[in-house]
């Protein structure tokens, strides 16, 4: 296993990203990221952001937000509020949907606000309203903040989303979505950890978004539950430096060449640190 601790997301991804460099194969089994402030952002994250991301663009890959926003639309949340949020996620899914891969990547926070039968049409609750398993998770987490009693019987507790489908992704034994389990725990009454568990991650594409968009939704969670954000977890199963997917390729002397101006951004002063 490979622990590695930042304040930062762009922190994280950087210190475990030099890591995978200097392994076989360029991949490891057991990274696990601690990120103590998980929405923060330097001057020198953002260059880091940048540099990534003008390497993925300019290559014919995915941006970082638009991974990141696979996990949590950001910008739907300013402008629409919790309240917006979920209908204006749902008017543009169709389009989501008509993306090649849809299937196994790109449709997390669908995944969060419903639950679709094995014939893919969504569950009704009693009410008669979808089931809206991130509605009910910060309803029942601001219950439990503002009832002291039901706080002391439920100190351990954690409040979980899983991601991975076992009926509808057991036809993609090796592709399926890469976060399989999300879950949300309380380090102490007002602050909310988040841990999330990935079956495989791939640093150069999609990693970075990932952890934004996970340090996105603890934010929106914790926020409309009334608690503080916390620390953000992530537990890689493998993670790898990949070469990209067709028609975004790059090797490995071209993601040598990204971490190192990634890491000319970084003050050593502010560079964060790995345990061996």
């Amino acid at each position: 296993m490979k622990p590695i601790y930042a304040e930062t997301p762009t922190g994280a991804w950087l210190e475990a990203a030099e890591f995978l460099l200097t392994q076989p194969d360029l991949r490891s089994s057991r990274v696990v990221l601690e990120v103590s402030k998980p929405i923060a952002l330097s001057k020198s994250d953002r260059t880091v952001f940048d540099t990534l991301d003008s390497f993925l663009v300019d290559r014919g890959g995915m941006p970082v937000n638009t991974v990141a926003n696979t996990i949590f639309p950001a910008k739907m949340y300013a402008r629409h509020g919790r309240s917006g949020i979920y209908d204006a996620y749902l008017e543009v899914y169709p389009e989501i949907k008509k993306h090649p891969d849809y299937r196994n990547w790109g449709v997390y926070f669908h995944r969060m606000i419903r639950r679709l039968d094995q014939n893919g049409k969504e569950i009704i609750d009693r009410d008669g309203t979808p089931i809206n398993p991130l509605e009910y998770l910060v309803k029942k987490l601001g219950h439990r903040l503002a009832n002291p009693a039901a706080y002391e019987m439920d100190i351990d507790d954690s409040v979980s989303i899983p991601i991975y489908n076992a009926e509808k992704d057991k036809h993609f034994p090796l592709g399926g979505p890469c976060l399989s389990h999300l879950s949300f725990s309380r380090s102490d009454r007002d602050t909310l950890d988040l841990t999330a568990l990935y079956r495989h991650h791939y640093y150069v594409q999609r990693a970075l978004g990932n952890l934004i968009g996970l340090g996105h939704l603890l934010h929106f969670v914790a926020r409309e539950a009334g608690m503080n954000v916390g620390t953000l977890m992530c537990v890689s199963n493998v993670a790898r430096l990949d070469h990209g997917q067709k028609p975004a390729r790059w090797g490995k002397r071209d993601i040598e060449r990204l971490l190192a101006d990634c890491r000319a951004a970084v003050p050593l002063t502010v560079a964060s640190t790995a345990e061996n």
